[in-house]
């Protein structure tokens, strides 16, 4: 297990370095860039979306059921 694992982001991961002289770390910078893409976002809201599609009748077909269940037991003294 001579291996050591490096922990952090690999040298082409959205980084760019900039700066004068590479020699002198104080003059150098790096500009890592981390976040989500417009596509990768984009994706994210259809699929939550998609999801909603199926969810809503069903919500709605319980919200029906419970409003039914309220209206019997509430007439239900009123029957006797």
């Amino acid at each position: 297990m001579g291996h050591s694992m490096r922990i952090g982001r690999k040298s082409g991961d959205r980084c760019h370095i900039s700066g004068t002289r590479a020699r002198h770390s104080s003059l150098v910078t790096r500009h890592c860039f981390s976040g989500f893409t417009l596509i990768e976002l984009m994706m994210v809201i259809a699929l939550i979306l998609i999801l909603a599609t199926f969810a809503m009748p069903s919500y709605h077909i319980a919200v029906i059921h419970a409003r039914e269940a309220v209206l019997r037991d509430d007439l239900l003294p009123c029957a006797s």
